[in-house]
């Protein structure tokens, strides 16, 4: 197992030891780490949906909509997901 340092605000470390303190973790490395495993199972489900998606969208065909529609639809449903900002 590698090591790592990590730097952090007082708030920050204050978080991290309030949530040892409160019995979730043993450590402040376990917390990281279960942050780490968090993530990488969050890209991976954003990658696994992206990937339906794709095969959904191969499998309807050719669209009516222009280019500039769908590119809004996307846009939109983005921002509906919460997956981008509403500014552009």
């Amino acid at each position: 197992m590698s090591e790592v340092i990590v730097s952090m605000t007082k708030e920050m470390s204050d978080w991290v030891d309030s949530q040892v303190a409160d019995g979730g973790y043993q450590s402040p490395a376990d917390y990281v780490s279960a942050l780490i495993r968090r993530d990488e199972e969050r890209q991976r489900a954003a990658i696994a949906e992206l990937d339906a998606l794709l095969d959904e969208a191969e499998a309807s065909g050719v669209s009516e909509k222009s280019i500039a529609d769908v590119i809004e639809s996307a846009r939109q449903e983005a921002k509906t997901k919460g997956l981008v900002s509403g500014a552009r």
